[in-house]
């Protein structure tokens, strides 16, 4: 936000801005919103348990809580989500949200901006705008309708209230921080959550009555491959098997062959035997972009084109991962011949 901050200052000290016809400022306005490729966005959060103190506990995780929790809602009973920030560790926030965070409250033209680019929006946090109705459209109002987004609003260190906003249906929401094995108790979650994480839709639009959307990433490491620790067994059941979300693990291990000509092909029949592949191979491949860095899709036939780079020498791929889950967890989960059981690896981008 302090970025767009900065450039609505320069605006206001080149007043010939305000001279140009309304149309080219609209224009302008306009090219400030979510200036990324393609239109799949990686929106990154915090998620932690009932158990979290979230009033107290914001500086732990350096991170600021988003508010839609309705009133008489039991808190304890629920998932809280936050808005990281920038720390040493985890480095900056590379949301696509933080990119256009700021225009909804810059000036009634970048907000009135905002809404011709977010046509469907749902108010999950409400703000006085005297040129909109009222009541603004909330959580549910846009069901089952294609091109929703959901706007929710979390204050800052400074006090500060900001938006951020996101298309459920289109938008990937990348969990980091906390370790979803010892920073999340799945165990009683089972039931989903009626406002982050409803249960398994019947259809992919259903997911849009609550807030996250319908693909889920979360960073994989390479000590949950032997032995498998229950604690992601139950993030699993959770995310997969209950929710219906595609679960999406982020390999940083991943790096494309530069030398294409001595990585050689392969095809089906040189999968290894027993393998299965957990994504349709004539489904176009998916791509997430963030600020600075891109998300790509990588299947278990596509595994020619890549190297597992590690200092451990752990060179075993997320699809062994899965293939292991499968005999020693089917039953428990719903996984046998699951195509939402996902890879991707990062790449930066210019």
């Amino acid at each position: 936000m302090a970025n767009l901050i900065q450039e609505f200052s320069r605006l206001h000290e080149f007043p010939q801005f305000l001279a140009l016809p309304v149309e080219i400022q609209d224009y302008i306005w306009d090219l400030n919103i979510r200036p990324l490729p393609g239109d799949n966005h990686v929106q990154e959060f915090i998620i932690v348990d009932h158990y979290f103190d979230q009033v107290n506990g914001r500086d732990k995780i350096q991170a600021d809580f988003i508010h839609f929790q309705p009133i008489g809602h039991p808190r304890e009973m629920n998932w809280g989500l936050a808005i990281p920030r920038e720390n040493p560790q985890r480095g900056p926030n590379n949301s696509a949200y933080l990119l256009d965070s700021g225009l909804w409250q810059a000036c009634s033209a970048s907000r009135q901006a905002m809404e011709r680019y977010f046509r469907r929006n749902e108010w999950w946090s409400q703000i006085s705008n005297s040129e909109s109705p009222s009541p603004l459209p909330g959580r549910g109002d846009f069901e089952s309708q294609s091109g929703v987004s959901h706007t929710a609003s979390y204050t800052d260190t400074g006090e500060v209230e900001n938006y951020i906003t996101f298309r459920p249906d289109k938008d990937l929401i990348y969990l980091v921080g906390l370790d979803p094995v010892l920073g999340m108790d799945w165990f009683y979650h089972y039931a989903g959550d009626s406002i982050l994480l409803d249960r398994k839709p019947v259809e992919k639009s259903a997911i849009q009555s609550s807030f996250l959307g319908y693909d889920i990433a979360i960073k994989f490491a390479t000590r949950w491959i032997d032995p498998i620790p229950n604690g992601i067994v139950d993030m699993i059941s959770v995310l997969h098997d209950e929710t219906g979300r595609t679960l999406w693990f982020v390999d940083e291990r991943l790096h494309r062959h530069t030398d294409l000509s001595k990585c050689g092909g392969q095809n089906k029949e040189d999968t290894p035997q027993g393998s299965s592949s957990f994504s349709d191979p004539q489904t176009k491949q998916k791509v997430f972009h963030g600020q600075n860095y891109k998300l790509t899709e990588v299947r278990e036939t596509d595994m020619h084109l890549w190297e597992i780079v590690d200092e451990k020498w752990n060179t075993q791929p997320v699809h062994e991962f899965f293939r292991r889950l499968i005999p020693m967890h089917n039953g428990r989960l719903e996984i046998a011949g699951s195509d939402r059981l996902r890879v991707l690896a990062y790449e930066t981008t210019p």
